[in-house]
């Protein structure tokens, strides 16, 4: 993924250091409860139900407020 935004963005490339912090980033992304909020069922309009309604993704990527949020569940 840095390969690919670095031979698109020629000026603002990322070193190994970024490289690094965007591997960490992604694998903390989906440690805990926050996977749950990585589902979108287009036809039903829902995120994933499994141990209650949770936010899907398509509403997770536009709420800064539910993704700051301790409580995982809304």
């Amino acid at each position: 993924m840095v390969r690919f935004f670095n031979n698109y963005n020629v000026s603002f490339r990322l070193n190994d250091s970024d490289r690094a912090l965007v591997v960490r980033g992604s694998f903390d992304e989906d440690a805990g409860m926050r996977a749950m909020h990585h589902f979108y069922d287009p036809v039903n309009n829902k995120g994933i139900t499994i141990g209650g309604e949770w936010i899907h993704a398509k509403q997770w990527s536009e709420d800064t407020l539910a993704q700051a949020t301790i409580d995982p569940l809304f």
